[in-house]
């Protein structure tokens, strides 16, 4: 019985140790993670779960003390207004990178502390809208940061979920790898804009 119990352990560490390298190492190819989180307005939940087999998504994680992401805001922007009519966006707002009270502070976000609570977290990220001019929805990884850890999403990262909830891109960690991302991001929905647009070509000329 003793035996039994200790082969029961074992396996169980294993199973869930390989999982957690499934997300940590989460990249192209990987399930997605399921998530539901909180519109930064607080006024409607969103699931990831509820796009599949509709319509791609793209998670671009990141917070306004994070440099890389703050900075690339402007193109995460213009790659939104491109394509946000064949896939749906969302800003997974996650714990601070260089907030005030940390090691080493973000110059232009001196004023930011790293959220204590929930409703801290929501009041950074609508500071991080309203002074980047952020159109894209934003959503709010829970205090627990499970959706960050998840997708390994910490400092800042570029994700494309397809309709089969499966990651069809996922970008490097490290130095410029976010700004690469993007460029990444870009080109992989304007592919699919162009394969969009044949299929419904297509159908239009059968309804005619």
């Amino acid at each position: 019985m003793a035996k039994f119990i200790l082969s029961f352990i074992f396996i169980f560490l294993l199973i869930s140790v390989s999982l957690s390298q499934a997300y940590d190492n989460i990249s192209s190819g990987s399930v997605a993670p399921d998530f539901n989180l909180m519109t930064s307005d607080g006024k409607e939940k969103i699931s990831l779960k509820s796009f599949k087999d509709k319509i791609p998504v793209v998670l671009l994680f990141g917070s306004y003390t994070s440099p890389q992401f703050f900075e690339e805001s402007k193109k995460m922007e213009k790659i939104y207004r491109n394509y946000k009519h064949i896939a749906r966006f969302f800003i997974v707002y996650i714990e601070e990178c260089r907030p005030s009270n940390c090691s080493r502070p973000a110059e232009y976000a001196g004023h930011i502390i790293d959220p204590r609570n929930y409703g801290e977290r929501c009041m950074t990220a609508a500071l991080f809208i309203s002074e980047g001019n952020i159109t894209i929805p934003v959503i709010i990884d829970n205090m627990n940061n499970s959706v960050k850890d998840d997708y390994d999403g910490w400092p800042e990262r570029a994700l494309i979920i397809g309709k089969d909830g499966i990651v069809a891109f996922a970008s490097h960690k490290g130095q410029d790898s976010f700004k690469e991302g993007l460029k990444e991001t870009g080109k992989w929905l304007e592919t699919y804009r162009k394969i969009f647009n044949r299929n419904f070509d297509r159908v239009a000329c059968l309804l005619r």
